[in-house]
């Protein structure tokens, strides 16, 4: 039968020692004397013993099969022996022997395991604070067993009596009581004590029974042996649970039956501070609805006081000093002295660690540190509360119970949460593994890190670049470690509604963080588990994760099947849209063909409206299709119906750009016909045509430029922004070059290259700049200009990429400006 939980750190905690024999002297002393009164008889006899030894010594070691050795088996009398010698160790060493004995009979598992519940139960008498709980606790669990195959016929009484304490000790009362009640009907020479526990039971349960433990606390005084010191500690009892009552005269009236010289009144006294202190809250109350002058203030000072007194009465060890020295702390609390409070609790922390007022001043402290900004302060209060805590079943504190503790952390990871603070949260919700389930703290786990994925991204959008760019990175990294708890956490729940729920999270955690590959695996797995419920929007990420992976083909299918399957839905939208970038992108025959009509039906069918996302990229990404693609006309026309839908969209500036361009092809491709052509009565209206193309070229430019230039200055470009910023620069020049406008040419270029001066793309304006003063006529100026540029390129580093930029090297631009020199 496999060892009861927890029997492995029972064996951790003991020591086992091997028991050593030691030879009787009686058994020597008479051999020697007699060697000593015959010396030379003593030698003869020596050497004849060694001849005869050498044949016991030789002949086992030279047969091939050693003897069997014959181990003694251990009884249950050995066992019952050791516990009433009160040799506990010994008594656990031979109850393990006993129980894995195969001589065992089947009906006789019970005796090993109630020896060892009872070999721990008296051992954790001597202990105290969180190691005597946990000693309870195994012990509870050993004669829970050993009741499961049935307690010792002559120890059924004693069985039960001590499976009600160590419950009773490590804060299980329902099942302490239950074991008590059997206990009364068989144990009647401990019925008193038994009577003391139930009354106890009953009052510190989480949903207390004051009214049973008023009457267990009867029969318990009812007892005439009971010496005066028992009848006192019962009356204090008493009184303690008339105080929960809020029977608080008749907790004073039971108060003063105990006589100043008995042991318990330093226990009285603080009792009595504690019903002052709750008199004068019930009074607090009293007063705020009749607008008090605060009496209540004084009521809870003369409670410090006697608390106070109350600590001389006993040794600094003792429970009453522990509890008065937590109990002031809360009076200070009460009286909103926060700092003379934590003080206080900071002390009862520290002296009294391993004690439950420790424990519940910690935890008081943690609350206090809270709400004043003392983050780390607060985490390390936690962590030392709950320090010693293994599990909620192995929690018991009268001060802070464990609902309180725990609604005190929900109410603290709910706080951290609503303000962003995840780092906190998170670190918070590793020091709530001792007390909530696994799971519950895997999904706080889950929601921090994808909640601060949110938030980070969101930041990123208001944030300029280079620091938009580490928050996006930052967070990838929350969404990627929500991916893992939520996966994690969903094999906890396997074949239930939740496991997909978590599985979905997953997946979605992971396609936001851009783990792709995590993504559809999970989204496979989904799939697989779920029939209908959100299938379109999985098919989607799924298309997109495998787009991101560079797996085209496996991504079209997932849009296909996604658009074909549910056209009316938005994820089916948005797939379309993606294909339709993935076609373009390819670019292999009626690639492009596909991606228009993928973006028609976005646009032209019912499925969306012009408010939507889907239907706003869907615009501008067919304006770019149809500009990349030659057609400039009708690029011109869908980037422009976006710019007015949406002219505050991020997308506005690019398709501003985007327009200009246009424009500007559809001037030269007007230019090349117009050359070709005859002339004819047309040209005039070519010409037209042409410099309406080129101003609307120009001011969109202008346009671009003024936007990325605020955008610039707040650092906010990025790096397609930056190029499209510069091109405008070079760009308006031209235009008003073709335009004949020189003089702003010469303006627009001179800012290009003033801009731009370290750059090779400056050597262009300087060119152009020149070439616009001999249009004028202005040879020196022209001159001039070139002169300026040999200047600049003189200047210019080593490794600018001349080649990557222009349509020339670096010494083929100083051959260049030399003959553009010459010419003037």
């Amino acid at each position: 039968m496999a060892a009861p939980e927890g029997q492995e750190f029972d064996r951790g905690m003991e020591d086992e020692a091997q028991e050593t024999s030691a030879a009787s002297p009686s058994l020597l002393r008479s051999p020697l004397k007699w060697f000593k009164s015959h010396p030379v008889k003593g030698l003869v006899g020596i050497a004849v013993l060694a001849l005869a030894a050498i044949p016991a010594i030789v002949v086992p070691m030279m047969m091939s099969a050693p003897k069997e050795t014959t181990v003694k088996l251990v009884t249950w009398e050995d066992v019952v022996k050791t516990l009433e010698e009160g040799a506990y160790p010994k008594a656990k060493k031979l109850a393990r022997k006993l129980k894995s004995q195969e001589s065992l009979p089947p009906d006789e598992t019970g005796k090993p395991l109630y020896a060892l519940g009872v070999a721990v139960a008296h051992e954790a008498e001597d202990l105290a604070g969180s190691e005597r709980t946990k000693r309870y606790l195994l012990a509870s669990r050993y004669l829970e067993e050993a009741n499961q195959y049935g307690f010792p016929t002559d120890y059924r009484a004693n069985g039960f009596y001590l499976l009600g304490k160590s419950l009773f000790e490590c804060g299980k009362m329902p099942e302490a009581r239950t074991a008590l009640l059997s206990a009364v009907k068989l144990n009647k020479k401990r019925l008193t004590e038994i009577y003391s526990l139930l009354a106890k039971a009953c009052a510190e349960d989480s949903r207390p029974k004051y009214d049973q433990a008023l009457e267990y606390n009867k029969l318990y005084l009812s007892d005439e042996k009971l010496s005066p010191t028992e009848k006192q500690e019962g009356t204090i009892f008493r009184a303690g649970v008339l105080l929960k009552m809020n029977r608080i005269k008749e907790c004073y009236a039971a108060l003063d039956e105990i006589p100043a010289s008995s042991k318990w009144r330093g226990a009285a006294m603080t009792l009595r501070g504690q019903a002052m202190l709750a008199e004068a809250l019930t009074n607090r109350d009293k007063e705020a609805e009749a607008g008090g002058v605060g009496e209540w203030r004084k009521e809870i000072e003369a409670a410090i006081e006697i608390l106070r007194k109350a600590q001389g009465v006993d040794s600094l060890g003792a429970p009453t000093t522990r509890q008065s020295m937590y109990l002031i702390g809360v009076c200070f609390l009460e009286l909103k002295e926060y700092k003379a409070a934590a003080e206080q609790f900071a002390r009862t922390r520290s002296a009294f660690a391993d004690f439950p007022e420790g424990v519940a001043a910690a935890a008081q402290c943690a609350e206090i540190a809270r709400q004043a900004g003392k983050d780390e302060d607060m985490l390390s209060d936690y962590r030392r509360a709950l320090s010693g805590v293994n599990d909620a079943e192995s929690y018991v504190n009268q001060w802070m119970p464990v609902d309180v503790i725990k609604t005190r952390l929900t109410n603290s990871l709910r706080y951290y949460m609503g303000i962003q603070k995840y780092d906190v949260a998170l670190q918070l919700i590793d020091v709530m593994t001792a007390l909530f389930p696994e799971e519950q703290t895997l999904l706080s786990k889950a929601d921090a890190h994808n909640a601060w994925g949110q938030a980070l991204a969101t930041m990123a959008e208001r944030t300029a670049l280079p620091r938009r760019d580490v928050l996006k990175s930052q967070a990838r990294s929350q969404y990627r470690k929500a991916g893992d708890s939520y996966s994690e956490l969903a094999k906890k729940y396997p074949a239930t509604r939740q496991y997909v729920d978590e599985v979905w999270s997953a997946a979605t955690a992971y396609y936001h963080g851009q783990n792709y590959r995590a993504a559809k695996n999970q989204l496979k797995i989904y799939m697989e588990n779920e029939a209908q419920r959100r299938h379109p929007q999985a098919l989607a990420y799924m298309g997109e994760s495998y787009l991101a992976m560079n797996k085209l083909e496996k991504a079209q299918e997932a849009f296909k099947e996604c658009y074909d399957l549910y056209p009316r839905d938005t994820a089916a939208s948005r797939a379309r849209l993606l294909a339709a970038r993935a076609y373009f992108e390819r670019g292999q025959k009626g690639d492009v063909e596909r991606a228009e009509s993928l973006l028609q039906q976005n646009l032209n069918g019912d499925y969306l409206s012009p408010a939507s996302q889907e239907w706003r990229d869907s615009l501008f990404a067919l304006g770019d299709m149809q500009y990349l693609s030659g057609k400039y006309e009708e690029a011109t026309k869908r980037l422009e119906e976006g710019v007015k839908r949406y002219p505050d969209a991020p997308e506005s500036v690019t398709a501003r750009y985007v327009i200009a361009e246009s424009c500007r092809e559809s001037a030269e491709t007007a230019k090349e016909k117009m050359r070709s052509e005859e002339i004819g009565t047309s040209r005039a209206a070519q010409n037209r045509q042409i410099r309406d193309l080129l101003t609307k070229a120009l001011n969109q430019y202008k346009l671009v430029q003024e936007k990325l230039n605020a955008g610039y200055e707040r650092g906010e470009l990025s790096a397609l922004q930056r190029s499209m910023l510069r091109n405008s620069y070079f760009s308006i020049g031209s235009a008003y070059f073709d335009l004949g406008e020189y003089e702003r040419a010469v303006q627009a270029y001179q800012a290009a290259a003033n801009r731009y001066q370290s750059e090779p793309e400056a050597m262009q304006a300087y060119a152009q700049i020149a070439e616009a003063f001999r249009r004028m006529d202005k040879r020196q100026e022209a001159l001039n200009a070139l002169r300026q540029a040999k200047v600049v390129l003189s200047r210019m580093k080593p490794d600018a990429p001349f080649d990557a930029v222009t349509n020339f090297s670096r010494a083929e631009w100083g051959e260049r400006l030399d003959a553009l020199s010459e010419m003037d």
